[in-house]
């Protein structure tokens, strides 16, 4: 029982962590892959794919984020302004960059379907429906 109230996951984790790391460093063979200079790493990485997704993601976030500071701004119970209502600063920044956000990681597909470099997500995994 004394074992039992002292223990931590600390203390768990970290050494049975550590051992399964001498494990894999002594007995994991992986075949290797002939290696690529730094240039042909560069010269197939598709940056413009990587800006797209991550300024697509990013305007999301950011547009969720402008979401909640109007809801705690505006003093009605709603957390968008009906029809009728005068749109906000705050509810204007939220759906401009909701929207920009969906159209530049539409853009961002695009370019990972038509791109001659290596894609961050390739369109092979969109052609197999498993659901």
């Amino acid at each position: 029982m004394i074992f039992v109230k002292n223990l931590t996951p600390d203390s768990i984790f970290r050494p049975t962590g550590g051992v399964a790391g001498l494990v894999l460093f002594f007995f994991l063979n992986l075949n290797p892959r002939p290696t690529k200079s730094f240039r042909e790493h560069v010269a197939e990485f598709d940056f413009v794919g990587l800006i797209l997704f991550t300024g697509g993601i990013l305007c999301i976030l950011f547009g969720f984020n402008e979401s909640e500071k109007g809801c705690k701004n505006s003093n009605s119970s709603r957390r968008w302004p009906s029809i009728h209502g005068k749109m906000t600063g705050s509810h204007t920044s939220t759906i401009v960059l909701l929207v920009i956000g969906c159209v530049t990681l539409v853009g961002a597909g695009v370019n990972e379907w038509f791109t001659a470099r290596s894609p961050m997500i390739p369109p092979r995994l969109f052609k197999v429906s498993v659901i």
